[in-house]
């Protein structure tokens, strides 16, 4: 659990990948999202960080996160 400790810069390139779990939400974290943030094994947490889409995806979420908390579905419709 590394949540809400004011964790700032990039995440890492490369992970272990025995890694299940990792939670870096509420953080200060930014730049754009590494290929293992959607690895099909790993719980993420990303709540609550500064990360960029980017203008080349149209501002969509890598495929297998859902609100930057894999496995977690979120609200994506117009407010009513």
């Amino acid at each position: 659990f590394l949540g809400n400790n004011s964790l700032t810069g990039r995440l890492p390139d490369v992970i272990s990948r025995s890694l299940k779990t990792i939670d870096f939400s509420y953080n200060q974290l930014t730049g754009s999202f590494p290929s293992w943030a959607t690895q099909n094994n790993l719980q993420l947490n990303l709540v609550a960080n500064n990360f960029v889409l980017g203008s080349t995806n149209n501002g969509t979420l890598p495929s297998g996160l859902n609100c930057l908390q894999q496995d977690t579905p979120c609200f994506r419709g117009t407010p009513e």
